[in-house]
């Protein structure tokens, strides 16, 4: 294994595990008391984090974004930790992620807000309403060129200056551009097990499932068809047929393919 991919696993087994926390700390706050006190009076998740102040909820999509969002970030991250100076990775990672996660701290206020109102709007005896509606619009912006058009941006990242100012610039830069485009792609998707009136820590696992799968598609032209699965399915059956070789007589086994994460670096 070349350094390169060498650099690429540690980042990405770092990045599953800080998502990892993030996801064991979600489900930390969701057992607490007051969500069982909640629970047992007939309340949801959501409407405890409704009832909850704006610190509760802000800390609770931080967590979300550290869950769903890390696993995503690993091209980008990577590909500033290529082309910077050692001794100022880690703070232009830093300003990337601040960049990136400002993005997603307006666009969650926002999102909020469509919960909160969708949710007035709806009869209280159609409470599952919102959620069919909501993945009504997922599905066909899965499908739509303008999704695609939003992945492909999302996979194309300027060159960074080397020095100073103008690196730590170029990287904050690159977290708000990346972020803009990655809110355009996956806004419905978080939205969705929002509104849900239960299910919302299965659904976002789903969710998340679905961004990290079609961020493994390379970039295509713009157009109506269903996407976000179908490399990852390759990969995997490349990955099964490596684990169970099937060598005809007097031929040698064919040589195993690397890994995505590995082979994704270029």
């Amino acid at each position: 294994m070349t350094l390169q991919r060498k650099q690429h696993a540690r980042l990405f087994t770092g990045v599953l595990l800080v998502s990892l926390a993030g996801w064991i700390a979600l489900l930390t706050r969701s057992a607490g008391p007051s969500m069982l006190s909640s629970t047992m009076c007939g309340g949801t998740a959501s409407q405890l984090m409704e009832s909850a102040g704006p610190g509760h909820q802000a800390t609770n999509w931080v967590l979300m974004l550290l869950a769903m969002m890390l696993p995503t970030l690993v091209p980008p991250v990577f590909f500033i930790w290529q082309s910077s100076f050692t001794r100022v990775r880690v703070a232009l990672v830093a300003l990337f992620f601040t960049g990136f996660g400002l993005v997603w701290l307006l666009v969650g206020a926002g999102l909020t807000g469509a919960e909160l109102l969708a949710r007035s709007l709806a009869p209280p005896s159609w409470s599952w309403l919102p959620a069919m509606v909501v993945g009504l619009v997922a599905l066909i912006w899965q499908a739509s060129p303008a999704k695609q058009i939003c992945l492909n941006r999302c996979q194309s990242h300027r060159p960074l200056a080397a020095f100073g100012f103008a690196a730590g610039r170029d990287a904050f830069q690159m977290g708000l551009v990346h972020g803009l485009w990655c809110a355009g792609s996956c806004w419905v998707a978080m939205l969705f097990p929002m509104v849900l009136p239960s299910g919302h820590h299965a659904a976002m696992a789903a969710v998340t499932v679905l961004m990290f799968c079609e961020r493994m598609d390379p970039a295509a032209r713009p157009s109506w068809r269903w996407r976000g699965f179908r490399t990852s399915f390759l990969w995997l059956e490349r990955r099964f047929r490596g684990w169970h070789p099937r060598v005809l007589p007097g031929r040698q086994p064919a040589v195993a393919e690397a890994p995505w994460h590995a082979s994704n670096t270029t």
